[in-house]
């Protein structure tokens, strides 16, 4: 059986299962509750999760700005021509 691996809340990690960079929302014994800049979150095993190396870092920190310019965007488009829609 292989050692219990605990990750801080906030660290970037890899999970093999569903090839994904994400951030570790919570973790239960041997559970891990990841998450997407989008809100997308999933739950896997701690086995299936390494940390990121320094090209997924990277990665996920243009998916957070591409996710917060776009919604941003959409924020802006509702105002145009100064109307609520």
């Amino acid at each position: 059986m292989t050692q219990l691996v605990m990750w801080e809340p906030g660290a970037v990690v890899y999970d093999t299962r569903t090839q994904m960079v994400a951030i570790v929302d919570k973790q239960h014994g041997r559970k891990i509750i990841l998450k997407r800049p989008s809100g997308l979150s999933w739950t896997t095993l701690d086995v299936g999760v390494r940390e990121a190396n320094s090209r997924e870092k990277i990665q996920l920190r243009a998916l957070a700005q591409h996710h917060a310019n776009a919604t941003g965007l959409a924020r802006l488009s509702r105002y145009r021509y100064g109307k609520a829609r």
